[in-house]
């Protein structure tokens, strides 16, 4: 038997990504014969986007209709268009597996008594999938009906009997449908799972989203046209289902009560095992500390002895250098005269031949005498000379160590500033402003619009904490400013979000949304919050050179905001907009008020202290890197200092190794390191109170980061008078400087292989771990003099980066945006 043709109807408005992955769908279908019918209710034209599967199917129609008319018009008018043997509808957000036309297909012929078929349906939740399949039932079916509308297939001579959309109802049209169909055939269930549905609202025919209260109202709708029709056993047999279903619920409820109770009492049990467990810790604690007491003083001799033993060691080492130098010596000098005992025969001869020669050296003795004098004269030069560079070389011994670097280093960066100012000179000059900075003695511009700030702003990461930064700014200067938050995974607490006033008409959008993600944020917003708007985004980006793949990422901007001058000379060249420098907000919560004891930290040790997200690409972060310094400036184990390591989002790693560039196990190579030094690694989220108070807990921040997009722990660090140390390279140099903050050198390196989002063959710095170990040395050493650097770094990061200097930078630039957008507005309209 020839196979049925069956049409495939598609409803959609306004959703080209997902109606192409539907469009996927069918194509991908194994059964060979479909004619595909695309209804446009009213958006915008997707014409070509069909064309591109004429090749994939029977046939193709596209309906493009002139506006909106909504959802069951829209199938009505699919269904008039439909030519197949058999029909199905698809949603333009839903999906078919392979094997779902079919299946259907085989099943109606198997049953050549039913005139409509369904298979079980795959409810793809954020939370995970679950399976819609129930066996069909009349009674189920007009109490609140059993299938998804494209896990159905029908013939279509059942459109021809009567059966057609209510355009009454904008909801649960698909139900009436059934309904209809249900009065002239029964349904066939095939037992397999094959229709997808996704979760993203209607499929865009509808003049408004799904709700409850219009649910309930096509409800009523429904009901009072099909009550009628009902017969009395009908309506009692819906009775007792809702009877069944409702005592079903109750004596689960029952159920639960029945569990809450006896949880209660196990939690009383808990209490007093609790109270049990207490006071064993107490005594514990009593037995810990006297141990730690004993191994104190155990710690003490061990040292006195390493100390001895290193001495003598040294010692012994020196003597057998010395051993070595005399047995060479020795040698040279047995050499020496066996050489010279050939020379004394030689001479012999040649005091022969020079008897003849004699009186012709008489001669030569005259201009001998002179070449003599000139000699002796070279000589005298040379050993003044040889006295310079030897006052030299002691000048340089007695300075050698941390300041020989810190010299370098400075030369280095001078260097530096001198190549980017000939740079700087040599690039062509932009009509727009390269910076944005606070200038004081400005008054307040009043003509820049409200501000929209789009992003993560109840995340726990860097991006999540500058954008709600740029909220906190522009609400203290008192300009208006409100947000959309993209996060839907768990973050901060609704207490410490930041107020959210109401969207004003003439505004400015701000887009804290890196350069990959803006396609797919945009497309999920929709264009409608772009449009009559100043558009900017707020970007952060680490490596010295910009993936071609993201160029498309500014065409939505009028602008590009970026944190650094790193930043902003990695883009400038590659951006067909402005790319301006604008200082991000650095402002950290208050500190809780917990002290050492309470954090689980020891009182008497200096503690090294570094937080980073798993979630930033932990080779970028280095931990490893900082674990090795530590251990070459104080050994396997110290009494005296301890390393602390923060690792947040560990547990958002699980399933994304891949794009993260990291290995399965990473975090336990990280685990392992950190005791090998008698560390302690952090792994947990704390509020933003908690995360302040360890970062005033410690005595020194240090990040030997490869690269940054900004730094934003480091900032932070200093702006609770912390002394700093960090790899002197990429976005932190914008705040950190030599008068601030020790800066470690590095050498750039090229990556081998594909890590996260870096391409192989990408750059970045492979800091100086053994410099690295001085300065943390140099930090322990001398305590005045890096107190000195962190009061100055508290004094800097409040000026430069302080809410007013951000707001007040900020505000000027939407200004300037605002009257250019005005003088091109008149300019056009002129």
């Amino acid at each position: 038997m020839d196979a049925p043709l069956v049409s495939v109807i598609i409803r959609t408005r306004d959703r080209p990504d997902l109606l192409q992955e539907a469009l996927e769908s069918v194509a991908l279908q194994s059964y060979p014969h479909i004619e595909l019918i695309v209804v446009n209710d009213g958006g915008q034209d997707v014409g070509a986007l069909v064309c591109r599967y004429e090749a994939c199917v029977s046939h193709v129609r596209y309906l493009s209709l002139e506006q909106n008319r909504g959802r069951p018009a829209a199938a009505n008018v699919g269904l008039d268009c439909a030519t197949g043997g058999y029909v199905v509808f698809l949603d333009d957000d839903d999906l078919f597996e392979a094997e779902h036309i079919a299946g259907l297909v085989e099943s109606l012929r198997e049953h050549p008594g039913a005139r409509a078929a369904y298979t079980g349906t795959r409810m793809a939740w954020a939370d995970g999938d679950r399976v819609w399949d129930i066996e069909y039932d009349p009674v189920r079916l007009r109490t609140f009906g059993l299938f998804a509308m494209h896990a159905v297939m029908f013939e279509r001579c059942l459109v021809e009997d009567g059966c057609r959309f209510d355009e009454r109802l904008n909801v649960h049209e698909d139900w009436d449908f059934w309904l209809q169909v249900a009065e002239r055939t029964d349904f066939v269930h095939v037992g397999q799972v094959t229709a997808v549905y996704r979760p993203f609202g209607t499929s865009g025919c509808g003049p408004f989203d799904f709700d409850a209260d219009r649910a309930r109202t096509a409800r009523e709708v429904l009901f009072a046209k099909w009550i009628p029709r009902w017969s009395a056993p009908q309506l009692a047999a819906q009775v007792e289902l809702a009877r069944t279903l409702y005592l079903g619920l109750q004596e689960r409820y029952l159920a639960l009560e029945r569990a809450q109770q006896a949880l209660v009492e196990d939690h009383r049990r808990l209490e007093v095992y609790c109270l049990d467990l207490q006071q064993n810790r107490l005594a514990l604690e009593r037995e810990s500390q006297r141990a730690q007491d004993y191994l104190a003083v155990l710690d003490r001799d061990r040292h006195e002895l390493e100390t001895e033993y290193q001495r003598l060691h040294a010692r012994a080492t020196t003597l057998h250098q010395d051993y070595g130098e005399l047995e060479v010596e020795n040698q040279r000098v047995r050499e020496t005269l066996s050489e010279l005992d050939k020379c004394y025969h030689a001479l012999q001869v040649e005091y022969q031949r020079l008897q003849g020669a004699h009186s012709g050296l008489i001669q030569r003795h005259a201009s001998l005498e002179h070449g003599h004098s000139e000699l002796h004269r070279q000589k005298s030069v040379l050993e003044q000379n040889l006295m310079e560079l030897h006052g030299a070389l002691r000048a340089i011994e007695s300075s050698f160590g941390y300041g020989v670097g810190q010299r370098l280093h400075s030369a280095v960066q001078g260097l530096r500033r001198q190549a980017r100012r000939v740079v700087s000179s040599a690039r062509p000059q932009r009509d727009h402003a390269a910076d944005v900075s606070f200038q004081r003695g400005g008054d307040r511009v009043l003509d820049a619009p409200a501000v929209t700030v789009v992003g993560y702003i109840s995340s726990t990461t860097g991006v999540g904490e500058v954008a709600r930064g740029s909220i906190v700014a522009l609400q203290d200067c008192g300009h208006p400013v409100s947000y959309v938050n993209l996060e839907w995974t768990p973050g901060l607490p609704i207490s410490e979000m930041p107020d959210n006033a109401d969207r004003a008409s003439r505004r400015a959008n701000l887009f804290h949304v890196n350069a990959d993600a803006v396609p797919g944020v945009v497309s999920h917003l929709g264009l409608d919050l772009l449009s009559g708007c100043i558009n900017i985004g707020f970007w952060f980006w680490e490596l010295a050179t910009f993936p071609e793949r993201w160029a498309s990422s500014f065409e939505p901007f009028d602008e590009i905001w970026v944190a650094s001058q790193y930043t902003q000379s990695v883009l400038e060249p590659v951006s067909p907009i402005p790319v301006l420098r604008v200082r991000p907000l650095v402002q950290p919560a208050a500190p809780a008020d917990l002290s050492r004891a309470e954090l689980g930290w020891p009182d008497d040790r200096f503690i090294y202290y570094f937080s980073f997200d798993a979630t930033s690409i932990v080779e970028r972060k280095n931990p490893m890197g900082l674990i090795e310094a530590y251990r070459r400036a104080f050994g396997a184990y110290s009494s005296d200092t301890l390393l602390i390591i923060k690792m947040n989002n560990r547990d958002m790693v699980a399933g994304n190794e891949a794009l993260l560039g990291v290995e399965h196990g990473f975090e336990r190579q990280i685990e392992q390191a950190v005791r090998d030094v008698g560390g302690l690694l952090l792994d947990a989220r704390y509020d933003r109170a908690t995360t302040s108070a360890l970062i005033c807990a410690c005595d020194c921040y240090v990040s030997l980061h490869r690269c940054e997009g900004f730094g934003l722990t480091m900032a932070e660090a200093m702006y609770f008078g912390k002394p700093c140390i960090a790899t002197g390279y990429s976005s932190n140099l914008d705040f950190m400087t030599p008068d601030n903050s020790r800066l470690v050198g590095y050498s750039l390196v090229e990556l081998e292989r594909d890590i996260g989002p870096y391409s192989a063959g990408s750059i970045w710095a492979d800091p100086d771990v053994a410099q690295a170990a001085e300065l943390m040395r140099w930090v322990y050493e001398q305590r005045g003099a890096a107190r000195a650097l962190g009061n100055q770094a508290a004094s800097d990061m409040r000026h430069w980066y302080g809410s007013e200097a951000v707001g007040r930078a900020m505000v000027d630039r939407l200004a300037t945006l605002a009257r250019g957008a005005a003088v091109g507005r008149r300019t056009n309209s002129s």
